[in-house]
């Protein structure tokens, strides 16, 4: 994809965002195409930068707006689902999944120190409020959430910037030591293993 074409694809699902908020839909739909803006700008500043254009600073501008208003969305979600009818606690999961790749997404787009230093603690905070279900949950619901491809993908993203998922989660919650702690998924449990392996080849330490 270019520039121009990434542009053009950022301003349709601009248009169908916006759209979508005039009418007052559900929150689950806005919520789905403020994502859609966010990737058609990972695309926009991918093919800036492939052709050196110029304008890279400002789409990085668009793309922090966009997933710091994507991030608002997902905790509106979080909120909808906890004090609503029918709550679910896969959902709160999934909601907490989402809401740390867009965290992690947060780090990588950050231009300055101090958006750096805001999108680690996003990063912290998300993992801590959201994730600590997945820790302590039954084997089940954590081998269920573990197989879907969004776990598949933030499980390994913020060990790239030296945080394991599950031993944030207990320091962020638990005063108590992490068994966490200098582990490696491969030790952890035979189950967890065999979902792991299907996830990368490359497993590293959390």
């Amino acid at each position: 994809m270019t520039y121009a074409e990434a542009v053009a694809n950022y301003n349709t699902r601009l248009a169908e965002y916006n759209a979508a908020v005039a009418a007052h839909e559900p929150l689950k739909n806005i919520t789905r195409l403020s994502g859609r803006v966010v990737a058609s700008l990972e695309a926009t500043k991918r093919a800036a930068i492939r052709e050196g254009n110029p304008n890279i600073t400002a789409v990085e501008a668009r793309l922090n707006g966009a997933l710091m208003t994507h991030k608002g969305h997902l905790r509106n979600m979080d909120i909808q689902n906890r004090n609503g009818p029918g709550y679910s606690i896969v959902k709160e999961l999934g909601l907490g999944v989402r809401n740390l790749v867009n965290s992690v997404k947060m780090r990588a787009n950050a231009a300055t120190p101090g958006q750096k230093k805001a999108a680690n603690k996003s990063i912290a905070d998300s993992v801590g409020q959201n994730l600590k279900n997945v820790v302590k949950a039954p084997i089940a619901l954590t081998t269920k959430l573990l197989k879907s491809s969004i776990v598949a993908t933030v499980l390994f993203a913020p060990i790239s910037l030296g945080m394991g998922i599950l031993h944030a989660a207990w320091e962020c919650m638990d005063d108590k030591k992490s068994p966490y702690e200098g582990k490696t998924v491969k030790k952890m449990s035979a189950g967890f293993t065999n979902v792991m392996g299907k996830l990368s080849s490359k497993v590293q330490r959390i």
